[in-house]
């Protein structure tokens, strides 16, 4: 496991220099759709998700199937291209987004508006995520 561990390390610390969370609001540490989407391209940067996933401590080889796998790679270009598409002011709070900008949005990333939705309920969900990882310090001990 520690080994797998340090080839995650060693790897990032290959790629470019990692793109700072946005500081505006340090004292609240939120996690922003601009991190959101920085995030991913580190991820992608390490090369496929399949590859990034066999790196993960305790995941079995065979826990996602290779269609899972893809479906993940397609959502994330998708998330992407949402929110490349907003202004900087929806990219560091979703919540500015109106139905009409959705819409919008949609139109220019050549997406559905239920991709919008669908892509901020995982937002929300990696915030949540993300709350509970620093609530704990870190990992929970098992």
């Amino acid at each position: 496991m520690l080994s797998k561990l340090s080839k995650i390390f060693s790897r990032t610390k290959k790629q470019e220099t990692p793109p700072q969370p946005h500081l505006d609001q340090p004292s609240s540490g939120k996690l922003t759709l601009k991190d959101f989407v920085n995030q991913m391209n580190m991820i992608s940067k390490m090369g496929s998700l399949s590859k990034v996933l066999k790196y993960m401590p305790g995941l079995p080889k065979d826990a996602l199937s290779p269609e899972v796998i893809k479906r993940g790679e397609e959502e994330m270009k998708i998330f992407k291209a949402i929110i490349e598409a907003m202004d900087p002011a929806e990219q560091m709070d979703h919540r500015k987004l109106t139905n009409s900008r959705k819409r919008e949005v949609a139109r220019q990333a050549g997406v559905t508006v239920s991709d919008i939705d669908r892509m901020l309920a995982r937002f929300e969900q990696s915030q949540q995520y993300a709350k509970l990882f620093r609530n704990n310090k870190g990992f929970p001990k098992i």
